[in-house]
Protein backbone atom coordinates (compact mmCIF):
# COMPACT_ATOMS: atom_id res chain seq x y z
CA UNK A 1 0.00 0.00 0.00
CA UNK A 2 1.44 3.34 -1.03
CA UNK A 3 1.80 6.33 1.25
CA UNK A 4 -1.14 8.20 -0.29
CA UNK A 5 -3.45 5.21 0.01
CA UNK A 6 -2.43 4.63 3.63
CA UNK A 7 -3.10 8.29 4.47
CA UNK A 8 -6.54 8.17 2.84
CA UNK A 9 -7.36 4.97 4.73
CA UNK A 10 -6.39 6.53 8.07
CA UNK A 11 -8.44 9.67 7.37
CA UNK A 12 -11.51 7.59 6.52
CA UNK A 13 -11.00 5.44 9.63
CA UNK A 14 -10.83 8.61 11.77
CA UNK A 15 -13.99 10.01 10.20
CA UNK A 16 -15.81 6.73 10.85
CA UNK A 17 -14.55 6.42 14.44
CA UNK A 18 -15.65 9.96 15.34
CA UNK A 19 -18.94 9.63 13.43
CA UNK A 20 -18.26 12.85 11.52
CA UNK A 21 -21.16 13.77 9.27
CA UNK A 22 -19.88 14.39 5.74
CA UNK A 23 -23.15 14.35 3.76
CA UNK A 24 -25.87 16.99 4.22
CA UNK A 25 -29.41 16.02 5.25
CA UNK A 26 -30.84 18.26 2.57
CA UNK A 27 -29.25 19.33 -0.69
CA UNK A 28 -30.83 22.32 -2.38
CA UNK A 29 -30.01 22.35 -6.07
CA UNK A 30 -31.07 24.29 -9.15
CA UNK A 31 -32.53 21.49 -11.25
CA UNK A 32 -34.80 22.12 -14.22
CA UNK A 33 -37.21 24.51 -12.53
CA UNK A 34 -34.91 26.82 -10.60
CA UNK A 35 -37.83 28.78 -9.14
CA UNK A 36 -38.87 25.79 -7.01
CA UNK A 37 -35.38 24.57 -6.07
CA UNK A 38 -35.14 26.51 -2.82
CA UNK A 39 -38.77 25.93 -1.90
CA UNK A 40 -38.42 22.18 -2.42
CA UNK A 41 -35.33 22.15 -0.23
CA UNK A 42 -37.04 24.05 2.57
CA UNK A 43 -40.07 21.78 2.42
CA UNK A 44 -37.77 18.76 2.58
CA UNK A 45 -36.04 20.22 5.64
CA UNK A 46 -39.39 20.82 7.37
CA UNK A 47 -40.41 17.23 6.62
CA UNK A 48 -37.17 15.88 8.10
CA UNK A 49 -37.64 17.96 11.25
CA UNK A 50 -41.22 16.75 11.71
CA UNK A 51 -40.23 13.13 11.14
CA UNK A 52 -37.40 13.53 13.63
CA UNK A 53 -39.79 14.83 16.29
CA UNK A 54 -42.21 11.97 15.62
CA UNK A 55 -39.46 9.39 16.01
CA UNK A 56 -38.28 11.07 19.24
CA UNK A 57 -41.81 11.05 20.67
CA UNK A 58 -42.33 7.41 19.70
CA UNK A 59 -39.06 6.47 21.45
CA UNK A 60 -40.23 8.16 24.66
CA UNK A 61 -43.48 6.14 24.69
CA UNK A 62 -41.63 2.81 24.82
Amino acid sequence: MGGDNFTQLKVIESIAAEKVKIMPDVLIGGGGDSANGGISGLLGLQLLEKLGRKVSNDDKKE
